[in-house]
């Protein structure tokens, strides 16, 4: 429940930059046009610290689970140099190649300068949230899932209140509009990482390292990059996918643009209570590998995969009933209304299969096998999801090798169904891959590699 109650508040963030900024009159498309495109580019600039993220809940949790708390120390150790390496490689990439990356997304010249000033304040915000990602992957790998809780509700109350004063301007403030929401998520995020440092010397002191301990330990080093490299690639070419996919919405304009940007702050609200579970699952199956008590590894599995459909039919019957609602709760305009519409009674259903596999990315994650995690997201977005995206819109008929093939009658048949509404492929892709993919998580589960751990 607290990890729950942390991931709905991180996604709170992005959720109150799209209620306020849909508030902005006649700028509010452009606005959460520009906060909706920022999703998948910071997703990819910062993939590969995630996957570091995924490391530090697996080694903690099994080391906790083997009774080794020296070697809990000298993750840690390990992990702060990381962070420093890897804050100066990320901030220099991601400024260097920012113009060149945001052109290759058909960002529309209308939003072009604004999108740069957004997303250089929340690429700035990104390194902050990594030094609460890490702690909090340590607090997790421990057990403890109140303290992250605590420092999560702390901030994102915090940018709840900025957000109104920065992009509209109270008082003394300077109405700053769609930047004045990065900023005062900036802020928050600074507020975080200090408080996530706070609790780690104050609640863990057993796991802060000495400074032998923050030495390059090679074998250390070498077993944090077998796990958190897969994870990182997954996340990487994943989140590259979702560039593509942005690439392909913002050739529909800011109408398709603001649609697809509400649905994926809403699929990221409503999968909360997966990814809650999700993650609680690798912290109970890495200290039970840990401890060689495999039977109590399976059965959490069993208890975890009752929870997550319990609660998912219930998230997902609201988005496909009360699509429509929740789109104007955004932005009340009946055009943007009538694509959510249809977009949520499909995606409502993604959601529900999508959430079954999660749980399985919680085993595999908790073991430290991220190998078959890396092949299931890749196999997700780029064997199934963004080829059907092509394929059911039409897209791929402009393609001249496909128009002078023998494919093109069979892609024009398979395109007709969608022909009104093309981007509605983006709904429907979703669901059959979301499919596909959770039934090859059901086979690699079922060969059982998973139960040697990783340490």
């Amino acid at each position: 429940l607290p990890i729950m109650l942390s991931n709905f508040m991180m996604t709170f963030y992005n959720l109150t930059d799209a209620f306020w900024l849909g508030k902005l009159g006649d700028e509010a498309m452009n606005a959460v046009s520009v906060a909706g495109l920022t999703f998948p580019l910071i997703f990819f600039l910062s993939s590969f610290g995630i996957g570091f993220v995924v490391a530090g809940t697996a080694l903690i949790s099994q080391f906790k689970g083997a009774g080794t708390p020296g070697m809990m120390k000298k993750v840690v150790g390990q992990f702060i140099l990381i962070l420093i390496a890897f804050s100066i490689i990320f901030l220099s990439f991601s400024f260097i190649f920012l113009d060149s990356i945001l052109g290759l997304l058909h960002v529309p010249q209308e939003i072009f300068e604004v999108s740069k000033q957004f997303i250089s304040y929340i690429l700035v915000g990104v390194l902050f949230m990594f030094i609460f990602l890490t702690y909090q992957s340590f607090a997790h790998g421990l057990g403890d899932t109140i303290s992250p809780m605590k420092i999560q509700i702390i901030s994102v109350s915090l940018n709840v209140i900025l957000d109104p004063i920065f992009i509209f301007g109270i008082g003394f403030m300077p109405r700053m509009e769609t930047v004045g929401a990065a900023q005062a998520t900036l802020i928050s995020r600074i507020v975080a990482a200090i408080l996530a440092v706070y609790f780690l010397k104050k609640k863990t002191k057993h796991i802060i390292p000495n400074l032998n301990e923050l030495k390059p330990d090679k074998e250390l080093l070498k077993k944090i990059f077998n796990i958190s490299f897969p994870a990182s690639i997954a996340h990487s070419v994943t989140s590259f996918g979702f560039i593509i996919l942005q690439g392909f919405v913002n050739t529909y304009g800011t109408l398709v643009i603001s649609v697809f940007s509400i649905g994926n702050r809403m699929m990221g609200l409503f999968m909360m209570p997966a990814m809650g579970i999700s993650n609680a699952l690798a912290t109970i199956v890495g200290q039970n590998l840990g401890a060689k008590k495999i039977s109590r590894a399976v059965k959490s599995v069993g208890v975890g995969m009752i929870l997550v459909l319990l609660i998912m039919l219930v998230g997902c019957s609201l988005l496909y009933f009360f699509g429509s609602t929740l789109t104007r709760f955004f932005i009340d305009d009946p055009a943007i209304a009538g694509v959510g519409e249809r977009m949520f009674k499909v995606v409502s259903f993604a959601a529900l299969i999508f959430s079954v596999m999660f749980v399985f990315m919680g085993v595999f994650n908790g073991s430290g096998h991220t190998k078959p995690a890396m092949l299931l997201n890749i196999s997700r977005l780029w064997f199934f999801r963004i080829p059907l995206v092509f394929v059911l819109s039409g897209k791929i008929l402009e393609y001249a090798f496909i128009r002078d093939s023998f494919l093109n009658e069979i892609l024009t048949k398979l395109s007709i169904p969608l022909s009104e509404h093309s981007y509605d492929a983006l709904w429907w892709s979703m669901l059959i891959s979301n499919i596909l993919t959770t039934i090859m998580a059901i086979i690699i589960y079922r060969k059982g590699k998973w139960k040697a751990g990783s340490i």
